[in-house]
């Protein structure tokens, strides 16, 4: 296919594509006080941010995440396989990185457009 070519998106494929769609919930975390922890210490902790996160990946729960690099609060972003709110708690509550007090994570539902108009009806 072409580069410039289009793909047509009728209003049935992107119904059909709604109704299969996945269901997640969107994560952000900020800068919390207890950011301090020198050398050593902060290496151990972002090591094991990193291996929560990447076991997550692995395991099918998480979507995807990363870093913000502005230089505002907000250290980074993700998104959870589940609009479960009560999971996605759980999962930031076991987060090192949130048990240190590095970061405060806050959870988002993004229901798919068939649950948000089941959710109105």
């Amino acid at each position: 296919m072409p580069i410039n070519a289009r793909v047509e998106i009728t209003d049935e494929s992107f119904r059909t594509s709604i109704a299969a769609g996945e269901r997640y919930t969107l994560f952000l975390c900020k800068a919390s006080p207890n950011r301090n922890q020198a050398g050593a210490e902060a290496e151990r902790l972002q090591m094991e941010h990193l291996r929560y996160l990447f076991g997550l990946l692995a395991e099918g729960k998480l979507l995807l995440n990363g870093p913000v690099s502005d230089e505002s609060d907000l250290k980074g972003i993700g998104i959870f396989r589940t609009t479960d709110v009560e999971k996605a708690k759980r999962l930031l509550e076991e987060y090192p990185a949130v048990q240190s007090g590095r970061l405060a994570c806050l959870e988002i539902p993004c229901p798919n457009e068939s649950s948000h108009q089941e959710s109105n009806n």
